[in-house]
């Protein structure tokens, strides 16, 4: 797509290079499925994009499920499935993003289930999670279940479950970067493992907060998670306590 508005509905798109490459235009993708493509499923490349996802499917493609590379971009995202994929199930890497990914099911990728920022870069996205399952997914690095990485990011979690993710560094469940801010309501966050090879590097099984990020809890239960090295196996860092949470006292190293 190039500076065109596209509605997809009720396809399926495989074994292409990216399933869907947007340049310049607007894209609304309603019940389709994006399987076993050589790259992304949906690729955000071009700046100032609209991006409307509902009902679908992304699994199995080689890399992200969505990639979002372009800046400025809008994306909402609700009731979809993000499994399988080689790398991120939903990659919201480029600058400026406003996203918001609603009843979904992000499960079983081959790396952080939902990736915020990239590293070392001032990014300022706004990203609202509301009523996700976020499941099953492996990082060779930090967050396997949700990562916010560079600086300025701003994140909602709300009524998400977040369980059973796993990463070989820091935040099995989630990991925030210094420089970012994230408020967390009723999620639940459990059996979550960080430090997943054992090697002594990682921390926060539940949930690792950088030095300097802001994170606020209220009405969230973190418990049950893991760090192989038995350190900080639900929450490792500073956060403001906003009442009503099960966080297993004990567990919690800052």
């Amino acid at each position: 797509s190039n500076g065109a508005n596209v509605t997809v509905t009720n396809l399926t798109i495989s074994e292409g290079e990216d399933g869907i490459q947007v340049d310049d235009g607007n894209l609304n993708v309603i019940n389709s499925i994006f399987t076993n493509n050589k790259s992304d499923g949906i690729e955000i490349a071009g700046e100032n994009t609209n991006l409307n996802v509902v009902g679908s499917s992304f699994t199995s493609n080689e890399k992200d499920g969505i990639d979002i590379n372009g800046n400025n971009t809008t994306s909402f995202v609700i009731n979809s499935t993000f499994s399988d994929n080689g790398d991120n199930g939903f990659d919201i890497n480029a600058v400026g993003q406003n996203v918001k990914v609603i009843d979904s099911t992000i499960i079983s990728n081959n790396n952080t289930g939902i990736e915020i920022g990239t590293s070392g870069e001032v990014t300022n996205n706004v990203v609202q999670i509301f009523n996700n399952q976020i499941i099953d997914n492996l990082t060779g690095d930090s967050g396997g279940g949700v990562s916010v990485l560079g600086i300025d990011n701003e994140v909602l979690l709300l009524n998400n479950q977040i369980t059973g993710n796993s990463a070989e560094v820091n935040g099995g469940g989630i990991a925030v970067d210094s420089g970012n801010t994230m408020f967390l309501g009723n999620n639940t966050i459990t059996d979550n493992i960080a430090d997943s090879d054992n090697d002594g590097t990682g921390d926060g099984g539940g949930l690792f907060i950088g030095l300097g990020a802001i994170v606020g809890i209220r009405a969230s239960q973190i418990r049950d998670n893991f760090d192989l090295e038995a350190e900080s196996r639900n929450v490792f860092g500073n956060f403001f306590d906003l009442g009503d949470n099960d966080i297993a006292g004990n567990d919690i190293q800052v």
